[in-house]
């Protein structure tokens, strides 16, 4: 089964992966279909109590490093940054959101330093 979860898994991904480098965006029905199948993976795997912890950790993660990315560019350019708009894209904190359940906070964050290095 889990053979079966990563093909269906790779279909939007790769999908969005040819929209991104084509014209820079994303559509929104590709990252709900990634979105819908790492949740259903997730629980495939740990069951919803774990999937939905894993998930909650790793959002609380995310917004511990954004707060403090944002406090970073904030106090470096002496005015209010957003990073969202210079640096980091909406599709990409989607992205990161549809992959929280799949992880653990620990192995979540190795995978964020691997992808932002």
């Amino acid at each position: 089964m889990d053979t079966l979860f990563h093909i269906v898994l790779l279909v939007p991904l790769v999908a969005m992966i040819v929209s991104d480098f084509r014209c820079r965006e994303v559509a929104l029905l590709w990252l709900l279909g990634f979105g819908a199948c790492t949740a259903a993976m997730a629980v495939y795997r740990y069951g919803w109590f774990e999937a939905l912890l894993q998930a909650g950790g790793n959002v609380l993660l995310l917004v511990y490093l954004t707060a403090g990315v944002l406090l970073y560019f904030s106090l470096k350019e002496r005015r209010w940054v957003n990073p969202l708009r210079n640096y980091l894209g909406l599709g990409d904190t989607l992205f990161l959101l549809c992959l929280t359940p799949l992880f653990g906070v620990r192995e979540f964050l190795v995978f964020l330093l691997v992808r932002l290095a």
